[in-house]
């Protein structure tokens, strides 16, 4: 029969060894999806040159306000690491170069999207840039994903300038993700 001891160590090794494995298997990060009715779509418009229309479309019964910042509707989205942009044939991903900078903070009020109830908010991209971004021609597949740094769930006109300075206020969303499907680019 087994001792009170070998009894009380086997018992300590099977809790530590449950404890382990749930907290290696548990994400250590919190990560919120994306604001409820908020879908990011995107379409081949133009092969030469090779454009993507990105749609934001608004399916909650609230308008939404977005800080278009690192996210598709940002002029410089391309260079933001915003898109994945993969050659079908070889697998290997495209070299576009991403660039670093500081915002001015506050936001103005035109670094802001509004997308009403029912609605939708599209943008084109260029994928072909004289040197910034050359892809050859090929088939190639494309992700948009990233944060959205803040959502306001009310119309753009709403956002008050204290919402701007902090980024914040009761009816945002904050560090929200965004992911397109992945859809095929054709360049020619």
């Amino acid at each position: 029969m087994p001792s009170r001891t070998t009894i009380f160590a086997t018992l300590v090794i099977i809790s530590l060894g449950s404890l382990y494995l749930l907290h290696a298997h548990s994400p250590t990060t919190f990560t919120m999806s994306s604001p409820p009715g908020l879908e990011l779509a995107l379409a081949q418009t133009s092969t030469s040159p090779p454009t993507l229309k990105v749609t934001l479309k608004n399916t909650s019964p609230s308008a939404y306000t977005i800080l278009k910042w690192n996210t598709p509707f940002d002029p410089i989205a391309l260079n933001l690491d915003i898109f994945t942009v993969t050659n079908v044939e070889t697998n290997e991903k495209a070299d576009i170069p991403r660039i670093m900078l500081k915002r001015k903070v506050p936001p103005s009020k035109d670094q802001l999207l509004e997308i009403p109830s029912g609605a939708e908010r599209s943008v084109d991209v260029l994928f072909q840039k004289e040197g910034v971004v050359e892809l050859s021609p090929a088939k190639y597949r494309v992700v948009a994903a990233g944060r959205y740094g803040v959502v306001w769930q009310k119309k753009k006109g709403e956002v008050s300038e204290e919402d701007l300075e902090d980024l914040g206020g009761d009816d945002r969303f904050r560090d929200t993700q965004f992911e397109s499907a992945e859809v095929e680019m054709v360049v020619e």
